[in-house]
């Protein structure tokens, strides 16, 4: 799945937890602002575990349209995307 921020790769896995990683450029910039938004999107995860299948792996890649949106933002558009799922 994806949209202009973000790049949503799922497979399904045989275990009773979900399993995230998370994808950066380097590209998109230094470090800390890598980082930044890697810290941001984990806590966008943690709080909308709810709207993940329990058996499923994913990965998730951040795109540099990302960069102009604040957090609030960012996790408006991450929820529509996982609801479009």
């Amino acid at each position: 799945i994806k949209n202009k921020y973000y790049i949503i790769y799922n497979l399904p896995n045989n275990k009773s937890y979900q399993r995230y990683g998370i994808a950066i450029s380097t590209k998109l910039g230094h470090a800390v602002i890598r980082n930044k938004l890697k810290r941001q999107l984990r806590v966008i995860i943690q709080n909308n575990k709810n709207l993940f299948p329990i058996t499923k792996d994913y990965i998730i890649m951040i795109r540099k349209t990302c960069l102009d949106l604040t957090f609030s933002e960012m996790n408006n558009e991450f929820i529509n995307l996982m609801k479009e799922q």
